[in-house]
């Protein structure tokens, strides 16, 4: 795949994400052989960022690792290492790879979360032998990764795939996402989209995790949010196939543990969206690689290095 391989030792993966970092060693076949994580306050900056991974890095004394792989929230310049922006807590320009490098000693790798898993998707996971697929993370967020002809397609300026700022909702009474653009999928769609629209509906400030439970307990006001979200996420899903005819979505994220509730909405509107006649046989999974997609990602991140 045209990738700088490293030598073939276990790896660090670093998963940062909007409401904790994960650390982990990972063996070169890309099994997590340990993990530790911390929680991250709301809206935290860079020095949270940087203290928290020098705690992480503490409970792993003497490990020999050959490099460091980590995910960003964010968009992100890969080949310069650099954590560019996130809408939700502003960070913006940080120099993320200098920063490990200095911190661990060895070659670090920078990219955006949602890419980062679906690479780990194409080395390690379900998509081996699929060329092309759309990737999408709904967690406290939403991105989007495309996998094209075997590559990881990643747009002129680095940044293709974000289906979360696809404006999905045009009320007047939108939700506003932290991009400062009105009713995109992130702020309809994401674990706090869900949030949002059930405290709307109910004056009851509640997580996703928590909303779904009621869900299937048979709330209707739970039910409620979980259709308006799962409706607009698979609209958005049925635009992206048209667009590029792709056979396979793959599904990461906190939410995505919801699948049960979120499926028959996404498949509602994914065969009401997509022309059949040019894409008779879209198949919609959620990920293979579990809850800690994006750490393995993060190690595929190491393991391969970064793209010419």
């Amino acid at each position: 795949m045209g990738y700088n391989v490293t030598k073939m030792e276990n790896v660090f993966a670093l998963d940062i994400g909007g409401s904790k970092i994960v650390l982990a060693l990972v063996s070169p076949e890309g099994k997590i052989l340990r993990i530790e994580k911390e929680k991250l306050p709301p809206f935290y900056g860079v020095e949270v960022v940087k203290e928290t991974i020098r705690k992480l890095h503490h409970l792993f004394p003497n490990e020999n690792v050959s490099s460091i792989g980590s995910t960003v929230p964010a968009l992100a310049d890969h080949k310069k290492g650099i954590w560019l922006y996130s809408p939700f807590n502003k960070i913006r320009d940080f120099p993320l790879g200098d920063f490990l490098t200095e911190e661990f000693s060895v070659p670090s790798f920078v990219d955006n979360d949602v890419n980062a898993c679906a690479i780990g998707e194409k080395r390690f996971g379900a998509c081996q032998k699929e060329d092309d697929f759309l990737w999408v993370t709904v967690s406290n967020g939403i991105g989007g990764a495309l996998f094209l002809k075997g590559e990881l397609y990643r747009g002129k300026n680095g940044n293709a795939g974000e289906i979360g700022h696809m404006r999905m909702d045009f009320s007047s009474d939108a939700p506003f996402c932290g991009c400062g653009h009105q009713g995109c999928l992130e702020a309809t769609s994401s674990g706090r989209g869900i949030s949002a629209r059930y405290a709307t509906l109910t004056g009851k400030q509640l997580e996703a995790n928590e909303i779904a439970s009621l869900a299937r307990q048979g709330e209707e006001k739970a039910k409620e949010a979980v259709a308006y979200s799962a409706t607009l996420l698979g609209r958005a899903i049925s635009y992206v196939v048209n667009l590029l005819n792709l056979p396979l979505v793959i599904l990461g994220g906190g939410v995505s543990q919801s699948f049960d509730l979120l499926k028959p909405y996404l498949l509602k509107e994914i065969r009401q969206g997509v022309w059949q006649e040019a894409a008779p046989k879209v198949v919609l999974k959620t990920t293979s690689l579990g809850y800690y997609a994006a750490t393995v990602g993060a190690a595929t991140l190491a393991l391969e290095g970064i793209k010419k």
